[in-house]
């Protein structure tokens, strides 16, 4: 166990076994609590199990919206602020602006975008450079964006451009999405997640 990590005690049952690199989905009465990757199963009784994780925040926090699928915990951003002393930060995939709203609270300069408010990271240029760029890559076609998070109906009206044609979750694999042109970046980010899954 890492001794300058905060402990956390989450009181549930096990929704699956534990395995190391893989989440813990612990059932508690409100619903689901998902933790991060776990690092370690240091010890396990009859009733209880301690293991480390990566990030682990026992309430989500304020920011974002709970219900936009794949955002992270506030408590995430708030951590990576007090750990790397950021007094700016970007997000070019923002979804539901918990990065943003994390950054209000803090009162810290904060560029966040994405294809919901009319910003397209392989066809647009990023227009400032901060120091500290928090990036929380798409999800294939686990988790659909445009048309289902947000209306991309109302991002073209608004905005001109259409958030399907560089959606991810649109794509038919990792592969059509590699070859969009675009930011170097995000293909080398697809083909190298492509190998991991």
């Amino acid at each position: 166990m890492d001794v300058m990590k905060k402990n956390a005690e989450v009181i549930g049952r096990l929704r699956y076994p534990l395995a190391v690199g893989m989440p813990a989905y612990i059932q508690q009465p409100d619903g689901v609590l998902r933790t991060s990757s776990i690092v370690s199963v240091d010890e396990r009784t009859g009733t209880h199990v301690r293991f480390e994780t990566k990030n682990t925040n026992p309430d989500r926090g304020v920011g974002g919206k709970s219900n936009y699928r794949g955002n992270c915990s506030p408590r995430l951003i708030h951590d990576l602020i007090d750990q790397f002393g950021i007094q700016d930060i970007s997000d070019y995939m923002c979804g539901s602006g918990t990065t943003e709203d994390v950054a209000r609270q803090r009162g810290i300069t904060s560029h966040c975008y994405d294809l919901n408010r009319g910003f397209d990271l392989l066809t647009m240029d990023i227009p400032e450079r901060n120091n500290f760029i928090f990036w929380h890559p798409p999800y294939g076609d686990m988790v659909v964006y445009a048309g289902s998070q947000y209306s991309a109906k109302e991002v073209k009206e608004k905005y001109g451009i259409d958030p399907i044609k560089s959606d991810l979750s649109h794509m038919k694999d990792w592969g059509q999405f590699g070859t969009l042109p675009g930011r170097g970046a995000a293909i080398s980010l697809a083909g190298l997640q492509s190998h991991e899954h």
